[in-house]
């Protein structure tokens, strides 16, 4: 029998990071399963990157030199071979946006291989919230545009959004008999669920899911931060390019915001079913051709009930939050605010009106 292989591409902003977590701190007991996570060559990373990044020529940023994909693969081939494990697994969202080229060279690699290349399917304006407040929360990048400023061309924010686009590119290659198409939410254990699709495929009853199943539970999930966390770290990220003064203030908020409003009410409902339609064409494919059904990522389906407005932060909670937290760092300094303090903060809560006045106002689409 052909070794078995599971490409999990990801992508972005589907539980990724949990099932390289998983499978990279449980590699002993996987191979005494049958089952080889490659980790020979993974440099700074518990996942297959440097392998993504290799067919794709992009850098991996710890190394001065450009990777080659023939080394990368050759040396994840030859630990797979030395296993003598039936099964072996790569992961690595950096997989999703590879070109064809790119896919065929992985194709060609693996001729030897039963393939499956896996992916989680994930609701568009779901996505789209969630890629949005990790760029802006990032400290290293100079994101500062609102939320709803891509609205008519979503693509802009995640290439990814367009999942059928995605899985076509991959079927193409590998045959779609070879993909295997799951639905993510944000109740999913992931880690566990990319376990049982293995058992599923490996044809040996639930071995995996049975033996590691525990081990998914204690992974942690990236939480979005808060409405003020998003909203302030975009207007600090618009007024000041200096990567460390932005990672002390990202720091800072996520510290004393972590609790705050959910970032999600910075979409109305009228925003969500507009990204949604957006890419209703392509998920009527997608379900039709991978699930046998109609479309699941309709907004009829998805958001009933009452309509919600897009949340907001005014200058004058603008101005609060930050007169708060100057407080606090004045009081954990000499325990009472000093003259200099709250003049800082009179200055703050006084620039906050102009620099909100700069910034170009959303198109309503609540009227």
């Amino acid at each position: 029998m052909r070794q078995k292989l599971f490409i999990h591409i990801g992508p972005h902003k589907t539980g990724t990071s949990s099932v390289q977590h998983m499978l990279y701190g449980r590699q002993k007991d996987l191979r005494e399963l049958g089952v080889i996570y490659p980790t020979a060559n993974l440099g700074n990373w518990n996942a297959q990157h440097r392998l993504a990044f290799a067919i794709r020529g992009r850098r991996d940023k710890g190394l001065p030199e450009p990777l080659s994909r023939e080394h990368e693969l050759s040396v994840v081939l030859d630990e797979i071979k030395r296993s003598g494990g039936d099964t072996a697994i790569l992961s690595s969202e950096e997989f999703s946006t590879a070109n064809p080229k790119a896919i065929q060279f992985l194709r060609d690699g693996f001729g030897d291989f039963e393939v499956f290349v896996v992916l989680y399917a994930r609701r568009q304006d779901e996505t789209y919230l969630s890629t949005y407040t990790e760029i802006v929360k990032n400290p290293a990048n100079h994101w500062s545009e609102t939320i709803h400023a891509h609205l008519e061309s979503p693509l802009q924010i995640n290439a990814n959004l367009n999942i059928y686009r995605c899985v076509s590119r991959w079927a193409k290659v590998f045959g779609k008999e070879a993909i295997v198409v799951r639905l993510y939410d944000r109740s999913l254990n992931v880690a566990e669920d990319f376990l049982r699709c293995v058992d599923e495929h490996r044809q040996r009853g639930p071995v995996l899911i049975s033996a590691l199943k525990e081990a998914t539970k204690e992974l942690k999930r990236n939480e979005s931060p808060s409405i003020e966390v998003t909203e302030l770290m975009r207007i600090f990220k618009s007024q000041c390019d200096d990567e460390d003064q932005c990672r002390a203030v990202s720091d800072l908020l996520q510290k004393h915001f972590a609790n705050g409003r959910p970032a999600a009410e910075l979409l109305s409902t009228k925003d969500r079913r507009a990204i949604l339609d957006i890419f209703r064409r392509s998920n009527e494919k997608l379900f039709r051709e991978y699930f046998s059904s109609d479309n699941k990522f309709t907004p009829e389906t998805l958001l009933q009930g009452p309509d919600v407005k897009r949340g907001k932060l005014t200058n004058a909670q603008m101005a609060k939050i930050i007169v708060d937290l100057l407080r606090m760092r004045g009081e954990a300094a000499d325990n009472k605010p000093s003259d200099r303090l709250r003049h800082a903060t009179k200055t703050i809560a006084r620039q906050l009106i102009p620099i909100r006045r700069d910034q170009r106002p959303p198109i309503d689409h609540d009227r």
